[in-house]
């Protein structure tokens, strides 16, 4: 497991590292690459983009093959290669992130450090209404870990969505009547639930804090008013507890 993706002084277990290492492999240069939005430990990134200025041209094919020969074995491997004229992370207008809930008595070896398994049903009806109070231009101090360095805790939500995956159910073979006394008002029928999120920037913890809200919220657990109570107090106390980190994905970044 990568130790985040920022490189750090004590571990050379982080993505950062591992990419930087293979520059300097291939190139004999050391290069630093930045990236688009920094992962901590546990949380996976589907669609991450990282920019280095390379003095020497090369192939967008040569250069690609080339990382990935020394990426081998590493757990990162390059998709795609752009020559661009931008920033990673400043020149970013959208990140998208996927939070993914195993919603059922058993848990999954599949599935495990994957998603978060949550065995108590679900209420996704009342999690759904939980994502649209948190979605708009709000003051998110409630939704940040303590270690935040962002100055301004402002941001704005511009979609929360929360949806069993019914694929996913076909595919692992789920029935329907997973739950044997399921009930009647609950509409959170599958097994696998995805909530996604996006925004220009997000502060640290915020998808994650926001997650464990709105399945505490679900469960029964806390009021919906909760939310709007944080927002009012921007206390930490006053929004729900932080989900784990690997039940996260980073999909996708729009510039």
């Amino acid at each position: 497991m990568f130790h985040g993706f920022q490189r750090q002084q004590n571990t050379r277990s982080t993505v950062q590292e591992k990419l930087e290492m293979a520059l300097f492999e291939l190139t004999q240069k050391i290069l630093t690459v930045t990236c688009a939005g920094r992962t901590d430990t546990g949380v996976h990134a589907m669609g991450q983009v990282v920019h280095a200025d390379l003095e020497t041209v090369w192939s967008t094919e040569r250069l690609q093959a080339g990382l990935n020969f020394y990426l081998k074995n590493t757990g990162v491997s390059i998709l795609k290669i752009y020559r661009c004229d931008l920033h990673a992370r400043f020149d970013a207008k959208e990140r998208f992130y996927e939070y993914q809930i195993l919603n059922r008595r058993a848990p999954s070896p599949l599935l495990a450090n994957r998603a978060w398994h949550v065995p108590r049903l679900l209420d996704v009806q009342l999690m759904q209404e939980a994502c649209s109070t948190l979605i708009g231009y709000h003051n998110f101090d409630a939704f940040r870990s303590s270690a935040c360095a962002a100055s301004n805790p402002i941001r704005t939500l511009k979609s929360a969505t929360v949806f069993p995956d019914k694929a996913a159910d076909r595919r692992t073979g789920i029935q329907d009547n997973l739950y044997e006394h399921r009930a009647r008002d609950c509409n959170a029928r599958e097994a696998i639930i995805k909530l996604n999120f996006s925004a220009q920037a997000f502060l640290h913890n915020q998808v994650r804090i926001m997650v464990g809200t709105i399945v505490q919220i679900g469960l029964g657990k806390l009021d919906i008013n909760c939310i709007q109570n944080a927002f009012q107090s921007g206390s930490r106390k006053d929004a729900g507890i932080t989900a784990p980190a690997h039940g996260l994905y980073f999909m996708k970044i729009i510039y």
